[in-house]
């Protein structure tokens, strides 16, 4: 009985281990997730705050931009009306152009 019992429970962790393997390997090299890369980082501490912009990637698309300014928009979508909207490019496929607000 006590054989059976650990020939069982080792299995199942074998199969939740593969399991495991099996999914971490499809969001590694099958599932391409959607959205670009804007090449800049903020902070919003929220509601009645400004985002301000921290930095940008030097190689990035968002070289223009510089650690201080302040976000307001993008396509007219202000940090109050959608509190995600720093992620914009994360939802968006690459190469989608959007206007972009800022207060220097």
């Amino acid at each position: 009985m006590k054989d059976k019992r650990r020939l069982l429970l080792g299995s199942l962790f074998f199969a939740l281990m593969f399991f495991y393997l099996g999914v971490q390997a499809y969001f590694s090299f099958v599932y391409v997730a959607g959205g670009s890369y804007d090449g800049w980082f903020g902070r919003w501490e929220g509601p009645g705050h400004p985002v301000r912009i921290t930095g940008t990637d030097r190689e990035g698309p968002a070289t223009a931009l510089k650690a201080g300014d302040e976000f307001l928009a993008i396509n007219g979508i202000t940090p109050a009306e959608d509190p995600e909207i720093m992620g914009f490019a994360n939802r968006v496929p690459p190469g989608t152009t959007f206007l972009m607000v800022l207060s220097s």
